[in-house]
This record gives C-alpha cells, structure tokens and sequence, in this order.
C-alpha cells in the first residue's frame, strides 16, 4: 500500500510539473512573439527611413501665387512661381528650368501644396532627368468659371532623388 501511495505521489508531481512547464512555455510565446513583431516594425521603419533621407539628393522649393479677379496681370519673378491674375475661365503659364549636373540620371517628384493646388497642374511630367539633361517643367493654372475671387497661394517642392 505503501508504494502505492509514493507512486501516486510521484505521479502527481510529474503531471503538476509537465503543467507547469506547459504554462511557462505558453507564457514566453507571446512574448517571443511580441519581440519579432516589435524588431519586424523597427526594422521596416530604419529602412523607410533610410530609403528616403539618404535618396533624396536635393529639394528645391518655389512659393506659388495666384490671383483669381477680373483683371489680367502676370509676375516675371525668377524667385517664386506668381502665375499673376487670372479671371474665372482664364488660364496661365509657368516654366520651371532644371538641370541634372550629375553623373547620374535622377528621379523627379513634385509636391505642391496650398489652396492654389486646385487650380495648378503640370503636363507632360517625365520623372526621370538624365546626367547633365536641361528640362522644362510646364505648369498650368487653369481656373474654373466658378471660382471665388482671392489670393491662392503655396508651396512647390521639386524633389531630387538618386536611383
């Protein structure tokens, strides 16, 4: 009976001890989980970041103007981009001058932002500029007849990036 007992016993320890392995084994996965997901994230991140500081090779920036009246004016300044007064259902012009002095071809993209980004578009954009390539950007205001007479302004970022 004795040993009945004791190999009861002994029983029972194993199974709360194969119970407690299990439950320690459990409580590291989600753990060890966590950590690959958080290091998977990190790594993602450094590479988003890396990919677009270090690609991008210059940024130039213009202030855009534009003047919806009933009027015709235009601004010849090199310095910002005015596309000058326009009436409703009028259109004007700009040409932006680029060159690639490098020795390797670039990648262009372009961000306006502002209330004047409704009314400025650009044609025919090529994105890539090859090494010592002259390229004319040709952007468009173009106001619809139901626009409110005012001021519109922002900002052009004419981005250079490396391939």
């Amino acid at each position: 009976m004795a040993d009945t007992r004791n190999l009861r016993k002994t029983r029972v320890k194993a199974t709360e001890k194969s119970v407690s392995t299990k439950n320690i084994r459990h409580q590291k996965l989600p753990k060890l989980l966590i950590m690959i997901i958080l290091i998977f994230i990190i790594c993602i991140g450094l590479i988003y970041i890396f990919y677009y500081s270090l690609a991008v090779y210059k940024v130039v920036e213009y202030d855009v103007y534009l003047i919806v009246g009933n009027k015709i004016g235009f601004d010849l300044s090199k310095e910002y981009i005015h596309f000058g007064i326009v009436p409703p259902n009028g259109s004007s012009t700009k040409n932006v001058f680029i060159y690639n002095n490098e020795d390797k071809k670039l990648k262009l993209q372009l961000k306006l932002e502002g209330n004047v980004s409704r009314f400025v578009y650009v044609k025919d954009f090529s994105p890539t500029i090859m090494p010592h390539e002259n390229k004319t950007l040709t952007f468009y205001a173009i106001v619809p007849g139901n626009a409110s007479y005012g001021n519109y302004s922002g900002k052009l970022k004419i981005i250079f990036r490396r391939f």
